[in-house]
């Protein structure tokens, strides 16, 4: 083996090795990430990180990406973890709790009730709490090759990193594309992640490189040129000194051409000229090695070698004599020395050898995706048996969550000789997981198997997920076309799939402007028979959608009625209509929304898909923020935004961005909200390609706030798209109120009554209290007299019992200050103050701050204090609270919450507070 030489000019990245490292050691977690060329001593400065976490006795597990598994499912998981839970008791414990979700990831059945991926997700995060109680250390080399699921795990992980005492470590090669680049670059560009890119060594630390390995004559000149004809790569600068020194080449300027000579591909040079030594039985097996990949059995090799083992065994040792080998692992000493040796094979040696290995695994028993990887790298009709080996992997890689694997091992399939029945069945199973992976590569398969399909019903029901696939493509108007004619081909005793088609259908209006003449079905529609299944829910549901649009209150109790008793939440995965039923709750106050998004979150991560949980994180984000929860819409917003962004969803981000942009606006942080709404591109566009009428109201609320006189025409123009995808209820898109309130302020009190009054008469029909009251306060604010103040006191009247306890705050604060200006100082300060109070426990400063400013104005200067008592909790505090005061710790609340333990501890701090308790046996008390 070469011996160990020392880190050259890598001070800085030294330094923050040792930081994040002491942070770890100290409870606080961090995402390191070492990015470079091959060679450049990545790998150097991970093992630097291991040295340094044992050197304080932290926990250090590791893992390292290669090329033929990066499509294995949770391949870098299994590394790390694997040896962790393997045995009983450990395993036992490890996998308690939340964590007993991640199970799958580590067995090879295959069951199909199993392999939900969220409840992976999640289990493998808990997995890793109850591993990392106390400090610890992720190293991952070669991330770049990591497979999808891994990734996905480690995303999942990046937002509550902070939470654990847990550094990971990765390094990822430049310019190399993985199994996912897309949510490779998202992960690497989060704002949580450091980023260390070691640069080319100086020419004094080639100088000093060369003289180690060479010796002290080495000519100061020749290693300037050495430092140029390898570009300061150690890796290139240890190969090129190493054939120097085998050749007997004196490191003087004279032998500059040989030097030349060498340059860059000095590694593949080293390799080939220490291959060239050894006898063949040593070359095959290195070749075997090779192929087989990273740690691979050495009966294995010798297997696929054509050698016996103590043959294969001798040569592993010679292997290692000269360098190239870890004897220990049988792993190449630098993934570059194994992809010289694996570049000696032909293209039609690399075909036969990648088949004979599939082979030889499966024999010794290997599992099915350790098979799959090598079938994958031939090509068809070499190779027996490869349909049914990748089809027993593609169900083990969805057993364990892992779609994007599965997707790789049955598109291979496809590219065999097929008769039409089992091509169609192919094409059909490849499809609807490809759905979960690459739409565009669904919509193609749908398309081909629509071809393929015989029976009538059979093409209907491609169709019908031939819609849904170009639904998530916003391509509204193919999505559409498709659902007509599975219509049109699907029987008609099939009542409860037609209804379903239905469903999705008039969920596309609210995507698909000039599409309207899907609502004309509505009459139609309304008139089927009654009927319970998922379909007729799904219909029920995106009917009270349509019916909540323009005010009619029927589609209240229509809502209610689909979402009884979740079957919509556990089955609709998160689908169009599901979101429709919600909003209709959401819009009409009624708490049953925000406990069915609940249930939403909840069925998600013990059962469902990142599809499902984002628009679930979404719409309770619009719940939370509707009822004045501004710290607990912000978090679910970013996760949702996150999702959208990082994660396996076709959920356009701007409906989270949107509603994230508006809890930011509402506490005052609107340069954050202005940043975020100008990444959607918002401006004053009357036909917008996509749905964007959250973002442009958002956008006119900022700007009125801001000041601008502009803020008025923007929200008319967010009232015009609204009406344009068949919106036109104040209580789901309020920008009349922004534009007469925008109105009002420029002089325009004319334009701003009328569509003040405009917005209460929509607001009265509807009936419910939020919108009926902030309508009932702005006609108010901009109806001068005593007759506006009667309308500011009904306004009050109207909030005071309903869960709007920010539009409730509003509302107090105008009243309050009307009363001031009409001379009513005792009954202003009394609406002042209960103002105050609500606004603080809404989160909402910028209200706050007029509160105070009206209650200066009028004579009195109430102190912000520390609000206490059970009405101060908000929600998500009194929550927790109730859960810790039936005995459960903070590790199973935040379990059953699906929040970090840290979260669980900072709700519990502020409840003793507010509660004046300080242990949990006196919260029930306190509670009532």
């Amino acid at each position: 083996m070469a011996p160990q030489l020392p880190i050259l000019d890598r001070e800085h990245e030294i330094a923050v090795i040792t930081e994040v490292v002491e942070e770890a050691a100290h409870g606080h977690g961090r995402f390191l990430v070492i990015e470079g060329d091959a060679g450049i001593g990545k790998t150097r400065l991970l093992e630097h990180a291991r040295t340094l976490a044992a050197e304080r006795e932290l926990r250090v597990l590791s893992a390292r990406g290669s090329e033929l598994e990066s499509e294995f499912a949770f391949g870098i998981v299994r590394q790390l973890f694997e040896v962790q839970v393997a045995a009983p008791p450990e395993r036992v414990a490890l996998l308690s709790g939340s964590a007993a979700g991640a199970a799958p990831v580590f067995e090879s059945t295959i069951e199909p009730v199993r392999g939900a991926e969220l409840p992976i997700l999640h289990g493998l995060y808990w997995l890793t709490a109850n591993l990392y109680r106390r400090p610890g250390v992720l190293l991952i080399d070669d991330l770049h090759w990591a497979d999808a699921a891994s990734l996905r795990y480690l995303a999942y992980l990046l937002p509550r990193l902070a939470e654990l005492p847990l550094l990971v470590v990765a390094v990822i090669r430049s310019g190399e594309v993985g199994s996912d680049e897309v949510l490779l670059r998202t992960l690497l560009a989060d704002g949580a992640v450091t980023a260390l890119r070691p640069g080319p060594l100086s020419e004094p630390a080639v100088r000093e490189l060369l003289r180690t390995l060479l010796g002290d004559d080495v000519d100061l000149a020749l290693a300037a040129y050495c430092a140029a004809a390898t570009a300061g790569n150690p890796l290139l600068l240890r190969a090129l000194a190493a054939t120097l020194a085998r050749d007997g080449v004196a490191p003087t300027m004279a032998n500059q051409e040989r030097v030349t000579e060498l340059g860059r591909v000095a590694v593949s040079h080293l390799v080939a000229s220490r291959l060239a030594r050894l006898a063949e039985p040593a070359r095959v097996v290195a070749r075997a090695a090779a192929v087989l990949g990273s740690g691979a059995e050495l009966p294995a090799v010798a297997r696929l070698a054509g050698v016996d083992l103590l043959t294969a065994t001798e040569a592993a040792d010679e292997l290692t004599r000269l360098g190239l080998l870890d004897g220990r692992t049988l792993s190449f000493v630098h993934p570059v020395v194994g992809a010289a040796i694996y570049a000696e094979l032909g293209g039609r040696d690399r075909l036969l050898i990648h088949a004979r290995a599939a082979d030889v695994l499966d024999d010794l028993g290997e599992e099915p995706e350790r098979v799959a990887a090598h079938l994958l790298k031939t090509v068809p009709g070499v190779g027996t048996d490869v349909v049914r080996r990748l089809r027993r992997a593609a169900a083990v890689a969805l057993c364990r969550g892992s779609p994007d694997a599965a997707f790789a091992y049955l598109r291979r399939c496809l590219a065999e000789d097929l008769g039409p029945a089992q091509r169609f069945a192919l094409l059909r199973e490849a499809a609807t997981v490809a759905v979960k992976v690459d739409l565009h590569e669904a919509v193609r398969l749908f398309e081909e198997a629509k071809r393929y399909a015989a029976a009538p019903a059979d093409r209907a029901r491609i169709l019908a997920r031939l819609g849904v696939a170009y639904g998530y493509l916003l391509d509204p108007d193919q999505a559409v076309e498709a659902f007509y004619e599975a219509l049109r081909l699907l029987p008609e005793s099939e009542d409860d799939e037609r209804r379903r088609i239905e469903a999705t259908l008039l969920v596309a209006v609210f995507v698909a402007p000039g599409r309207r003449e899907i609502t004309d079905r509505l009459g139609g529609l309304k008139q089927l028979p009654p009927a319970d299944g998922l379909g007729a829910r799904m219909l029920e549901a995106a009917i009270a959608g349509h019916e909540m649009a323009v005010c009619d209150p029927r589609g209240h109790a229509r809502a209610r009625a689909a979402l009884a008793d979740g079957l919509l939440v556990r089955a609709a995965n998160g689908e169009g209509a599901l979101v429709c039923g919600w909003l209709a709750l959401l819009a009409a106050d009624d708490p049953a929304g925000l406990a069915s998004l609940e249930d939403a979150v909840g069925q998600a991560h013990l059962h469902g898909s990142l599809r499902a949980l984002a628009p679930a994180y979404t719409f309770r984000a619009l719940g939370r923020l509707w009822t004045g929860q501004l710290v607990e819409a912000e978090t679910d917003a970013r996760e949702a935004l996150r999702l959208a962004e990082t994660g396996r969803v076709d959920m356009d981000p701007v409906f989270a961005g949107s509603c994230l942009a508006d809890a930011l606006i509402e506490q005052g942080r609107l340069d954050e909200a202005e940043a975020l709404l100008e990444r959607f591109g918002v401006r004053a566009d009357p036909t917008p390609a996509r749905p964007r009428y959250y973002a442009m109201e958002a956008y006119a609320r900022l700007i009125r706030r801001r000041g601008d006189r502009d803020a008025a025409s923007i929200a008319l123009t967010a009232g015009t798209v609204w009406q344009a995808y068949g919106y036109d209820n104040p209580a789901f898109g309020g920008w009349r109120t922004d534009a007469a309130l925008a109105l009002f302020a420029s002089g325009d009190a004319p334009g701003a009554r009328r569509l003040a009054a405009e917005e209460l008469q929509r607001a009265e029909r509807w009936g419910a209290p939020r919108a009926y009251g902030r309508a009932l306060r702005v006609v108010g604010q901009v109806t001068e007299g005593t007759d506006g103040l009667a309308l500011l006191q009904r306004s009050v009247e109207v909030l005071a019992g309903s869960a709007a306890r920010l539009e409730y705050a509003r509302s107090l604060a105008e009243l309050g200050a009307a009363l001031r200006r009409f001379g009513r100082r005792t009954e202003a300060r009394e609406a002042l103050g209960r103002a105050l109070e609500a606004a603080e426990v809404c989160g909402a400063a910028p209200l706050v701050a007029q509160v105070m400013t009206e209650s200066h104005a009028a004579g009195y200067r109430p102190r912000r204090h520390r609000l206490v008592g059970v009405d101060a909790l908000t929600p998500s505090e009194r929550r927790v609270a109730e859960i810790a005061a039936g005995g459960a710790s903070n590790r199973e609340i935040a379990q059953a919450l699906f929040v970090t333990t840290k979260t669980v501890e900072v709700h519990l701090t502020s409840a003793y507070r507010k509660l004046g308790v300080h242990r949990r046996g006196e919260l029930a008390a306190r509670l009532g």
